[in-house]
């Protein structure tokens, strides 16, 4: 039995420190326009965030571009406490940008999570969102996270 389900990444994100700029950026390479930039902090009510077990105010601003099967989000994150956050500080050397996770949406999060946590992946953050939830996995082997979703694969603000 495949541990995540049907084994179909469905997003590839890219953690960013000025999510405008490149947003605008790539749009402009890729000839499409800048998607919409989503601030979750405005719907607060919804968006709860634990990181290190705890609960935070820090948060994301996110975007999406359609790729084909998946999509390519940029993550900026808001104050410091967040995982985004010290991500980015330990990727200064790079610019200041790197891959940050990869998704899957599966059935049964938290067991999911459970079985690769069994494999030497660490929980290091879960978050609620409007029309879902997700877990992040640290996995340092392809440095970058494993990112679990379950609901939609991006918040449903609107």
């Amino acid at each position: 039995m495949k541990t995540l389900d049907d084994n179909l990444i469905i997003q590839v994100a890219v953690a960013v420190e000025d999510i405008e700029k490149t947003a605008k950026s790539l749009a402009d390479i890729f000839g499409v326009d800048v998607p919409e930039i989503m601030d979750l902090h405005d719907n607060k009510e919804e968006y709860i965030n634990y990181y290190k077990g705890k609960k935070t105010d820090s948060y994301t601003k996110t975007c999406y571009f359609k790729m084909g099967q998946l999509d390519l989000e940029l993550v900026q994150p808001v104050g410091d406490n967040i995982e985004q956050s010290d991500f980015l500080k330990n990727v200064k050397k790079n610019n200041g940008s790197r891959m940050h996770h990869i998704a899957f949406n599966v059935k049964n999060m938290d067991q999911k999570a459970k079985k690769l946590e069994e494999k030497g992946l660490k929980v290091v953050q879960r978050t609620k969102f409007p029309g879902g939830k997700c877990i992040l996995l640290s996995f340092p082997e392809i440095g970058a996270n494993l990112e679990l979703l379950e609901g939609s694969s991006k918040p449903e603000i609107g």
